[in-house]
């Protein structure tokens, strides 16, 4: 018979080590993914950290005359990288004679799924326009062999990752498991257990699987997905089709390797494929928004693709904007949103140049 002291010294050793785990596991999630470690369910905003302002804060609400305006998309609107929100909300505001503020959500290198999650993470605050801006860095989905391509494009350990967190649920009692999983699913990358599309530039080996536009489906249900929530919350939406510009020549090499500009917000086309796939891809998606608009009349829309031209004054590379080119999009999108939303029959669905 064991001694009451021997097994309260276990009991004690076992509690411990599970609090030793416990303390790892949450500075693994401070490091790796910058969250809390008091708080880790929080962890979500190590994701997406422009989240911050609206976990805790008073909603947004329509009702106290400032003008909300919701802004989801990639780095084309994002914050330093452009001053289309700028330019949008004050076209807004000068026409509504209301002060507008600009929650503008958009990050470098998000998709339309970052987008969805985003909006849906910010439920109870009520914008007066939510806007979506999407249509290039869902290209670099593409570049997988068909088998390996996944609709929740958990072919990208970003999305595993988000995928892992959401699954989590105890987070708010105990960062453990999760982190256990994230771990896992880490090794098993690095080991090549799980293949992945890199998140800078694609495999060379899989450039020509990107020919295989398998990311316009996705696309469309991640928006119509998006439209839904708006309609639910009774939030005005508009969407833009994606402007870009493939200058004659551009299947050559110094526009793959080198952006039309040199600076800080310009890319070389490369980060998303090769460039006829990157052209053809960002046509399939254009169509898909506007065959989405077409069969949702209740929306606003702009179609920048066909309104913003193709034009060295405008672009510094395929997709960034110079100041003139984010002030001609503000335009575009004001124009769309003060149309209201136009009859269905107007909208032209079929596959157009990214010019």
């Amino acid at each position: 018979m064991k001694r009451p002291g021997a097994a309260l010294s276990l009991l004690a050793y076992a509690i411990f080590l599970l609090l030793l785990a416990e303390t790892a596991a949450r500075v693994l999630l401070m490091v790796r993914l910058d969250a809390s470690a008091l708080q880790p369910d929080r962890a979500m905003l190590g994701f997406y950290p422009e989240l911050a302002p609206y976990w805790d804060a008073r909603a947004v609400e329509r009702d106290d005359g400032v003008f909300d305006l919701l802004l989801l998309g990639g780095s084309v609107i994002a914050p330093g990288w452009s001053r289309f929100g700028a330019s949008f909300a004050r076209e807004i505001g000068v026409s509504l004679g209301r002060s507008v503020r600009t929650h503008n959500l958009a990050a470098p290198a998000h998709t339309s799924r970052d987008s969805l999650l985003k909006y849906q993470q910010l439920a109870g605050h009520d914008f007066d326009l939510v806007v979506v801006y999407h249509g290039i860095n869902e290209v670099r989905a593409n570049n997988i062999p068909p088998e390996l391509f996944r609709a929740d494009y958990s072919h990208f350990s970003w999305y595993r990752a988000v995928d892992a967190l959401r699954d989590h649920t105890e987070l708010r009692y105990t960062a453990l498991p999760f982190a256990a999983h994230f771990s896992a699913l880490a090794a098993a990358e690095r080991l090549g257990l799980l293949p992945t599309v890199p998140s800078d530039a694609p495999r060379a080996d899989w450039l020509d699987f990107g020919s295989d536009v398998k990311s316009a489906g996705v696309l469309r249900r991640h928006l119509a997905a998006i439209a839904t929530l708006a309609a639910e919350r009774e939030q005005p939406l508009l969407f833009l089709t994606f402007a870009s510009y493939f200058p004659e020549g551009f299947e050559g090499l110094r526009f793959l390797e080198k952006p039309i500009r040199d600076g800080s917000r310009a890319r070389p086309l490369r980060m998303w494929g090769r460039p006829t796939h990157v052209k053809l891809a960002i046509d399939f998606h254009n169509a898909t928004v506007r065959a989405l608009a077409a069969q949702h009349p209740e929306l606003r829309f702009a179609d920048a693709a066909r309104e913003l031209p193709g034009d060295e004054r405008y672009f510094l590379d395929v997709c960034h904007l110079t100041e003139a080119g984010a002030d001609r999009l503000a335009e575009i999108a004001f124009a769309g949103f003060s149309a209201g939303a136009p009859p269905a029959e107007t909208r032209g669905s079929e596959p157009a140049g990214g010019n």
